[in-house]
């Protein structure tokens, strides 16, 4: 899973997190990466970067998979839960997002 999954699945779970909140959350070293690929996200129309409550830019969620970009090109590899169930026959959504971003996150840490 790469990164721009981890931080898109992240935004989805979380609305509302600055750069700075989504990189110590998820591991990563450098806020300015974190910039990069929220900003490649929101260009894709994928989340949206709006002014928090504190003047600093937040991501929110505009669309609920890397695969439906606009011009309906191919884009990312992560697909949504949807409506579906888990394997384990849980209920999808928010939830599931949220156990894919820790699962992600607990992959890097052993890996690194």
């Amino acid at each position: 899973m790469s990164q721009v999954d981890v931080v898109f699945a992240l935004v989805h779970s979380k609305p509302g997190l600055t750069d700075r909140e989504i990189g110590e959350r998820l591991g990563m070293q450098y806020v300015a990466h974190v910039n990069q690929i929220c900003r490649a996200l929101a260009a894709r129309g994928l989340i949206r970067r709006i002014p928090g409550p504190h003047g600093r830019l937040v991501s929110v969620p505009t669309s609920t998979s890397l695969k439906s970009s606009p011009g309906g090109k191919e884009s990312g590899r992560l697909a949504p839960p949807g409506g579906t169930s888990t394997a384990a026959g849980e209920p999808a959504g928010v939830d599931a997002w949220e156990r894919v971003a820790q699962l992600a996150l607990k992959r890097s840490a052993l890996a690194g």
